[in-house]
């Protein structure tokens, strides 16, 4: 193969490969076009799910103290039902304490004090008044009658006494359960309102999610679209290597046929140098170089 036919091979060649490499430059610009566009959509859905993520901080400190607002309300509870318990407890027991006291009062026929002034009046009489012996003997055993009566009559003021008692406690237990329904109530608002809190936090973490989520959708089909291109790059580079395989040989062979005219070139010069070193003419500084470089005159 000649030179020419070399020439025309490898400049064929080489148009090859500049075609290609302009298709890749063309490809890389379409790629960095569909980049930007990856770029903003992924910082779009980085700081979406950013935000998301610290909303759903905040979110948990709300669901945090609904949870602590929630356990003094069971306590709450407990400490009511306990009160509601013993208010049954006092209330059946003034029950049984009024039967018993209503029997003793039927049994007594007559109040605490009421019998109390009869006995201590019979008993002055029998004491100090002289009265027959069978009206003193009929009087006694009315005093000794009033006697156990009053006994009677004492237990039925000492049960109603009780009974009161129970009845204090209990008005002071219905405060107390009062006052625990309404601390109740005004928690469970409180409760109520975090919760609420809570839940809007949520409704907008989701959206923020789905926002991020079409983000997510959107880079990946930029993905889809920039991976047949970077292997289309691929493919084309690939191609030029081939290419680039086929040209080296023609280039080792330019380079070869390039060197041997180099070479002929010069002996031709070393030639005409030697003769005008021998006829002493003038010498140009490329016949200098010429015969230093084949070693016919030296600078020693």
């Amino acid at each position: 193969m000649n030179e020419k036919e070399l020439k025309n091979n490898i400049n064929a060649l080489r148009h090859e490969i500049d075609q290609r490499n302009k298709r890749i430059r063309e490809l890389y610009r379409e790629i960095n076009f569909h980049k930007r566009d990856a770029d903003q959509l992924r910082i779009k859905r980085d700081e979406t799910t950013e935000r998301a993520n610290k909303l759903g901080e905040e979110a948990k400190i709300f669901i945090a103290n609904r949870d602590k607002l929630n356990e003094k309300i069971s306590k709450l509870k407990e400490r009511r039902n306990s009160i509601i318990t013993e208010i049954k407890n006092f209330t059946r027991e003034i029950k049984e304490n009024k039967n018993l006291r209503d029997e003793l009062n039927k049994d007594s026929r007559g109040t605490n004090e009421l019998l109390k002034d009869i006995y201590e009046k019979n008993l002055k009489i029998l004491l100090n008044d002289d009265i027959p012996l069978k009206d003193e003997i009929k009087l006694f055993d009315k005093v000794f009658e009033i006697k156990e009566r009053l006994k009677v009559a004492k237990k039925a003021d000492s049960l109603h006494k009780k009974i009161l008692n129970k009845y204090d406690h209990i008005q002071k237990l219905k405060t107390e359960l009062n006052q625990i329904r309404e601390e109740i109530q005004n928690i469970a608002n409180e409760s109520q309102e975090q919760h609420e809190k809570a839940m809007n936090i949520y409704k907008e973490i989701s959206i923020l999610r789905r926002e991020s989520n079409n983000y997510h959708r959107k880079l990946l089909e930029k993905y889809d679209e920039m991976n047949p291109l970077r292997d289309k790059v691929n493919e084309i580079k690939a191609e030029i290597k081939v290419i680039q395989g086929k040209l080296s040989p023609y280039l080792e062979e330019m380079n070869r046929i390039r060197h041997e005219r180099e070479e002929r070139r010069k002996d031709k010069d070393l030639v005409e140098a030697k003769e005008k070193l021998h006829t002493k003419k003038r010498l140009s500084i490329d016949d200098f170089r010429i015969l230093m470089e084949r070693g016919e005159i030296s600078l020693d």
